[in-house]
C-alpha cells in the first residue's frame, strides 16, 4: 500500500506530506533514518519511505505497543515493543520474536547479518545483549535503561534511571566494561543524540511528563542537558515548566533539533548552547518521532499522526559550511550493466562516507550529457544518493552526474544503461562532404528512415577537428534548430520539428579551413523521438567526414585567413654548438628538412613531423659555418639561416 502526497498545509515552511499515517496515542512510536531510508513504528505497524518522507508504504505488522526501531541497512532491523523485541531480515515483511521486553533496542556497530546480529535491548533494570539472533542473552544491571544507541566512535551508549537521578554510560566492548555515569541529569529523560563532530558531546532531552511516579522524583521542569565529556559531567541548557519537550532529539551535522509538545521544534545552531523554535509540528511526549535527513530536511510525526517535512529548516535555512574532512563515494559509475525493457525504470544507490570533523557534503547536483533527461535523483541525503534511470525510448544511454561539494570541488559519476523494445526500427543517414575553397561553408545533411509519421525529434550533433568553425544547424526552411543552453564547443543539441521519413530534415553548417592535416568528423547520436514512448528502436550514430581543400600552401593561406597571421617557425639557439630546436606555431605535419652550406651544397635531409607548440630537435653538420635550413611542408616552404660555432 502506497500513501500518496497530501495537500499544501504549511506552518512556517513546514508541510504535511501524509496525513494521519500513524495515530499517536499515549506515547510510544519512533522514527529511524539510515542509508537513505526512513522507518516509523506505531499503531502496530512498520512504515517505510525511500524519498525522504514524501511517500510511505506499510512494510510490516508487529503486535504490541511499539516504542523503538533501528535498521542497520535496508533489510535488517530491530523493533522494540513493551511486550517483545523483534528481528527482521527482509525489511519488516517477516520477523522473529526474541522473547525479550525492551524500552529501546539497536544493532551493534559491527554487524550486518541477522545470524550474528548484536542486538542491544533494555528492560527494567538490565541492558541485554544477544549475538546469536536472540537464542541467548547476556545482561548487565544498569538501573532502568530507557534509551540505547550506537555511537559514532564504535561504541554503545544508553541512558538509565536510578530514582531520583539519571545517568548516561557507554561501553566499547559490548557491555563487558562501562564508563561515564556521572550524575546531574534528571530521572525520566527519554532520548539523546551524539554530536556529529565531537563524539564526547551528547545532547539529552528530558520531558518529565506522564506518570505520577515521574512527578514524584523530579522538579516538574522539562529540560535539555549537555555533556562535553561523554556523560561524566552535565550542564542544564534549557529549563521550562513541564509539559514542554517531548523527549525526542535529532542531530544533523551543524544543527540539533528537539521537539516540544506545544511550541513546535526547537533548534540549536551553536552545538546546543542556545535554542529557539522554528515552528512545525507538536509532538507527543515519550516518543522518538523526529529525524534529520540533513541540516535542512527534517521529518517529524505530530500528535495526530501526520507526517511533517521541511526542506529549509522551518523557513530559516542552515547555511551549509564547507567540510574539514573528506567524502568517499562507494562507486563512480551506475547502470553500467543495466538493460531495461522500454517503459521500465531502475534505481541504483551511491553510499557516501564522510571522514574528519564536519565531512564534506554534496551542495549541488547536475546531470550533464545528451541523455540527461532520462535520469533524476530520487533521494539525496548525508550518507547516500539514489539515482533513477528512466529512459525515454530504446537504445544506449550515457550521461554524467556532477556532484559539487561544499568546498567547491566536483566529483563525477558516469551513468549508463540500455533499453530494448520498440516495434519499428529507426535509422539515420548523412553524407560525407568536400570543399575546394578555404573558409567555405559546408552543410552536413541529416535524414531519418523508418518514421511512421510526422515526428518531433531531438538529436545531439558532435564535431571534431580544429578546422571546423560551427555556424548553426537549420531546418529545410532555414530556421535555426539548435536548442538554447545545449550548445558548447564540439557539441549541440538539435530540435527537429515535423520530421518525416526518407527526406532530409536539416543541415549542420560549418566553415571549413585547412590549418591541419586531419579530416574533421561530424556525428549525430542520442536520438529522442518526443511523445513516441516505446514505438521505435532508436538508431545507431552516423558520421560525416569532411575533406578540406588540400595542396601546396593551403595551410599557410588557411591560417592567415582564419587568424590573421601565418605559421611561424623559430630555430634556437642561434648561434649553436651543433643542434637546434625547431618550434612551430601551427601543425605542419610531415615535413622534409634540408640543410645547405654557404656554397649551396645540400649537406643532409631529414623527415620530421612538426606539430603546433611542440619542440623538435635537429642535428647540424660538424663543421663551423653558416647553414641554411629549408623546411618543406604542405603549408609551404620555410627557410632560415643558422650559425654553427663549436
Amino acid at each position: 500500500m502506497l500513501l500518496a502526497i497530501a495537500g499544501g498545509e504549511t506552518r512556517a515552511q513546514w508541510r504535511i506530506t501524509v496525513p494521519m499515517l500513524v495515530p499517536v496515542d499515549g506515547g510510544g512510536s519512533a522514527i529511524c533514518f539510515n542509508g537513505g531510508i526512513l522507518w516509523i513504528v506505531g499503531n502496530q505497524q512498520l512504515f517505510r519511505s525511500v524519498d525522504s518522507g514524501i511517500t510511505w508504504s506499510v512494510a510490516g505488522a508487529f503486535p504490541g505497543f511499539l516504542v523503538d526501531v533501528d535498521f542497520i541497512d535496508s533489510l535488517h532491523g530491530v523493533i522494540a515493543t513493551q511486550s517483545d523485541t523483534y528481528l527482521t531480515s527482509d525489511g519488516g515483511v517477516t520477523h522473529k520474536s526474541l522473547g525479550f521486553v525492551s524500552n529501546s533496542a539497536c544493532f551493534g556497530q559491527d554487524t550486518l547479518t541477522i545470524g550474528a546480529a548484536q542486538v542491544f535491548g533494555t528492560n527494567t533494570g538490565f541492558l541485554s545483549v544477544t549475538s546469536d539472533g536472540g537464542n541467548t542473552w547476556q545482561t548487565n544491571s544498569r538501573g532502568l535503561p530507557l534509551c540505547v544507541r550506537r555511537l559514532t566512535n564504535g561504541g554503545l551508549m544508553f541512558f538509565s534511571d536510578v530514582k531520583p537521578n539519571g545517568f548516561l554510560t557507554w561501553t566499547l566492548d559490548k557491555g563487558a566494561t562501562w564508563a561515564g555515569g556521572g550524575t546531574g541529569i534528571d530521572w525520566d529523560s527519554y532520548s539523546f543524540a551524539q554530536d556529529s563532530c565531537d563524539h564526547n558531546r551528547i545532547y539529552l532531552s528530558h520531558e518529565d511528563v506522564g506518570a505520577v511516579v515521574a512527578k514524584t522524583y523530579t522538579d516538574k521542569f522539562s529540560k535539555i542537558f549537555l555533556t562535553t565529556d561523554m556523560g561524566n559531567t552535565w550542564q542544564t541548557i534549557v529549563s521550562n515548566p513541564e509539559p514542554f519537550f517531548s523527549g525526542s532529539i535529532a542531530a544533523g551535522r551543524q544543527a540539533i533539533y528537539c521537539p516540544t509538545v506545544a511550541s513546535g521544534i526547537y533548534r540549536s545552531l551553536d552545538r546546543g548552547m542556545t535554542w529557539s523554535s522554528i515552528g512545525g509540528p507538536n509532538i507527543a511526549f515519550d516518543t522518538r518521532l523526529i529525524a534529520a535527513i540533513n541540516d535542512n530536511i527534517i521529518i517529524a510525526l505530530d500528535t495526530e499522526g501526520n507526517i511533517w517535512r521541511t526542506d529549509n529548516s522551518g523557513g530559516d535555512s542552515v547555511l551549509l559550511q564547507p567540510g574539514l574532512g573528506t567524502l568517499q563515494l562507494s562507486t563512480h559509475s551506475l547502470f553500467t550493466t543495466t538493460s531495461l525493457t522500454c517503459g521500465d525504470s531502475d534505481v541504483e544507490p551511491i553510499t557516501m562516507q564522510g571522514f574528519g570533523c564536519i565531512p564534506l557534503f554534496v551542495a549541488r547536483t547536475a546531470f550533464v550529457g545528451a541523455d540527461s533527461a532520462s535520469y533524476h535523483i530520487n533521494y539525496l541525503g548525508s550518507d547516500s544518493i539514489s539515482v533513477v534511470f528512466a529512459p525515454q525510448g530504446t537504445g544506449q544511454y550515457q550521461c554524467n552526474l556532477v556532484l559539487t561539494l561544499g568546498d567547491g570541488t566536483t566529483d563525477t559519476i558516469a551513468l549508463g544503461g540500455t533499453t530494448t523494445g520498440g516495434n519499428f526500427p529507426l535509422t539515420m543517414a548523412t553524407a560525407d562532404q568536400k570543399t575546394d575553397t578555404i573558409g567555405a561553408t559546408v552543410s552536413v545533411p541529416l535524414q531519418f528512415n523508418g518514421l511512421m509519421g510526422t515526428e518531433n525529434i531531438d538529436v545531439v550533433m558532435h564535431y571534431t577537428g580544429a578546422d571546423l568553425v560551427y555556424d548553426s544547424s537549420v531546418d529545410l526552411l532555414g530556421g535555426k534548430v539548435d536548442v538554447p543552453g545545449e550548445q558548447w564547443q564540439g557539441r549541440s543539441m538539435l530540435h527537429l520539428a515535423n520530421a518525416q521519413s526518407g527526406v532530409i530534415v536539416g543541415y549542420a553548417r560549418f566553415n571549413v579551413f585547412s590549418d591541419s592535416l586531419t579530416k574533421p568528423v561530424v556525428t549525430f547520436d542520442s536520438v529522442h523521438v518526443q511523445a513516441a514512448g516505446c514505438k521505435y528502436q532508436l538508431p545507431a550514430p552516423v558520421s560525416s567526414t569532411i575533406t578540406p581543400v588540400q595542396g601546396c600552401g593551403t595551410q599557410l593561406i588557411s591560417e592567415l585567413m582564419r587568424t590573421g597571421h601565418i605559421p611561424n617557425l623559430s630555430f634556437s639557439p642561434n648561434p649553436t654548438m651543433g643542434e637546434v630546436i625547431i618550434f612551430s606555431s601551427s601543425d605542419l605535419g610531415n615535413t622534409t628538412i634540408e640543410i645547405y652550406d654557404m656554397l649551396g651544397t645540400k649537406r643532409s635531409q631529414t623527415e620530421l613531423t612538426l606539430t603546433a607548440n611542440t619542440p623538435a630537435q635537429l642535428i647540424l653538420p660538424q663543421a663551423d659555418g653558416m647553414y641554411t635550413i629549408r623546411v618543406r611542408s604542405a603549408a609551404g616552404v620555410f627557410s632560415s639561416r643558422v650559425i654553427v660555432r663549436r
